[in-house]
């Protein structure tokens, strides 16, 4: 019986002991640790860890924008109003152009899909067919109107050394926008380009990533 009585007392005085422990946060990584706590009660909250690179934020579920580095600054259309117009031709590209600011005439990129048949001689079928993902070099894409420090350029001159360059579509879908066939379309780019006024200069432009609309 003494015995029996001896072990109820250890095992009360074992609760007590758990029961007196203060409870709170005990991960050291979390925002609201409490290096006082002894028992972790579940509240422990992380932060939120951005990523590295925004760009890697951007996929085919996106609002139409761009980004892109150029001399290692930044270029992103987020940080401004921008819109996206389509144009073609009548001959052999579609284009899209991104305006952004209170000043229409001011445009961010334009980026055309060149060697194609007249869109408008085309089933939706076969303007899919364009921009199907894949690789693509730049006699099948020519991207411009791209600024650094007040100056434009592009990729327009067959001069320059596009070894390195590539146009890579990731995903593409079909969607009815206000009425109108359109195929909107996630790029990857890296390109070469020379100021299109003033002196030449060369500019390479590295991680270009765009969410766009094409559309007859």
């Amino acid at each position: 019986m003494k015995k029996m009585l001896l072990i109820l007392s250890v095992a009360c005085l074992v609760g007590a002991t758990q029961s007196c422990k203060k409870k709170g946060c005990t991960n050291s990584n979390a925002t609201n640790y409490n290096s006082k706590a002894k028992k972790d009660d579940g509240s422990c909250t992380l932060p939120v860890v951005e990523p590295q690179n925004e760009a890697e934020e951007i996929g085919i579920n996106s609002q139409p924008l761009y980004y892109f580095k150029i001399d290692g600054s930044v270029q992103d259309s987020r940080t401004k109003q921008n819109v996206v117009q389509s144009y073609n031709d009548g001959s052999n590209y579609m284009e899209s152009q991104f305006h952004y600011g209170s000043n229409p005439s001011e445009i961010g990129i334009v980026i055309s899909r060149r060697g194609m048949a007249d869109p408008s001689t085309l089933t939706n079928a076969e303007i899919e067919a364009y921009f199907a993902p894949g690789i693509y070099d730049l006699n099948d894409f020519r991207i411009s109107a791209i600024k650094d420090n007040g100056q434009s350029f592009s990729t327009l001159y067959s001069s320059l050394d596009q070894s390195n360059s590539q146009v890579k579509i990731v995903a593409s879908q079909s969607e009815v926008v206000n009425g109108q066939f359109s195929v909107k379309v996630y790029i990857e780019f890296n390109c070469n380009t020379a100021a299109t006024s003033g002196n030449w200069t060369e500019k390479f432009v590295t991680e270009g990533k765009m969410v766009t609309y094409f559309k007859i």
